[in-house]
Parts: C-alpha cells; structure tokens; sequence
C-alpha cells in the first residue's frame, strides 16, 4: 500500500502517490510532509471513505435552501410565474423530510464511526438541530399532502427555519470534518 503523508502546517492526508510538488490545500513543499499512520481500523476507513452523511446531507441542506428560494421569489414574481414557483417549492416541500433523514441516518452511523458514540457535544448538538429540521420539514409536508390552504408565511417560516438548520449543521459538520479520527 502507498505510504500515508500528512502536511505539518495544515493537516491535509494524502499518499506519496497524490502529492505533487506542494501540499494542495496549503502550498507548503513536499518535503515538508511527515509520514501518516491512519488510526483508525481499515473497517471504520472504508466506511467513512463511502462518504455516505456527506451526500446526503448536502443534498437535504440544498434542498431546504432551494425552497425558501423558490418561496421568497414567489412572493415578487410576475402572477403566472408565482403559482409556478410555489407549485415548484410545495413539491421539493414533500421531499425535504425524507431527504433530511436519508442524511440523518448515516450522519448517526459516520458519528458511531468516528467517535465509537453519539454523546459528544457536537454531535449532540448535531441530533437536536437535526431533529428540529426534520420536524419543521415533516410540517411543512403535511401542510402540502393535507392541502392546508397557502399558507404563504406559515411556509416561508418553517422554510426559514429549515434553512438556518441546514445552515447550523453545516457549519457544525465543517468543524468536525476537520478533526483527525483516532483508533
């Protein structure tokens, strides 16, 4: 297997295959590389190498800023293009929920993973937000299967609050995504 390198000043992993001359997060020189032993089994790296939560999660937090989007435009939308737009908004409404738990389910799996279990504070913290979204989102679609009449801000506020989830879960997973994974 090709040797591991991790770069000093940034922490970037690659193997001595990958790395061209310099790092390519940071630009520091290839010389400056270290040797890297992984920490974590060979199990829990193919795993976390299929990049499960990551896709998922990315897709539900789009998703949810695409409807407030399409909600917000709607609201200064010429007439014919409006109905079009909430048409649009209230059908990625119905599919938010179940993308926002294809992205829980293996954001819980990854944390079981990486840190062998889910009481550490930032994923704790992770689940709640988590739950928050898949709960404003499960009502805004009901709202559209129960034809809950418009209910224009009703729908602009769960949207609202989706999409700040989306965004706290996001900033979260990028400060976790920077932590090194020990055995």
């Amino acid at each position: 297997m090709d040797q591991k390198l991790i770069c000093p000043v940034c922490g970037y992993v690659t193997t001595e295959a990958h790395l061209g001359d310099v790092c390519p997060a940071c630009g520091v020189k290839r010389k400056a590389f270290k040797p890297y032993e992984d920490r974590i089994s060979a199990k829990r790296r193919t795993l976390l190498d299929l990049k499960l939560h990551p896709m998922a999660v990315h897709f539900a937090q789009a998703l949810a800023l695409v409807v407030f989007a399409l909600l917000v435009f709607s609201l200064v939308a010429h007439p014919p293009l409006k109905a079009d737009t909430r048409s649009a908004a209230r059908i990625l409404m119905v599919l938010l929920p179940l993308a926002v738990l294809a992205g829980m389910l293996p954001g819980i799996l990854d944390g079981k993973t990486r840190f062998r279990r889910l009481d550490v504070p930032f994923l704790k913290t992770k689940l709640l937000v988590s739950v928050i979204f898949f709960a404003a989102a499960l009502a805004q679609a009901l709202m559209v299967l129960l034809n809950c009449g418009s209910g224009l801000w009703l729908y602009l506020v769960l949207s609202g609050l989706c999409s700040l989830c989306a965004m706290v879960l996001g900033r979260i997973g990028g400060k976790l995504g920077c932590l090194l994974v020990g055995g």
